[in-house]
């Protein structure tokens, strides 16, 4: 789709420029190149540690953040 005097935009969503900054990408790719029975066990490992984040309701820079701005008494 091309607009005058604009970028043009093909339609297509890539984050391949994106990068993760937390391991998980590399630790993800190093899982793809183990036997079958192996990858089972990591990625349910991953999953048990991404569960455990996502329960706990906060992201390491956010803590950071909110210890901040957090009254003395709530830190």
């Amino acid at each position: 789709m091309t607009t005058p005097g604009g970028p043009t935009y093909s339609g297509i969503v890539s984050d391949d420029n994106a990068q993760p900054t937390d391991g998980l990408w590399s630790r993800l790719r190093l899982i793809e190149g183990q036997p079958l029975a192996d990858r089972a066990e990591a990625y349910t490992a991953v999953h048990d540690e991404l569960f455990r984040r996502l329960e706990s309701g906060t992201r390491p820079e956010s803590r950071e953040r909110a210890d901040q701005t957090a009254p003395a008494g709530d830190r």
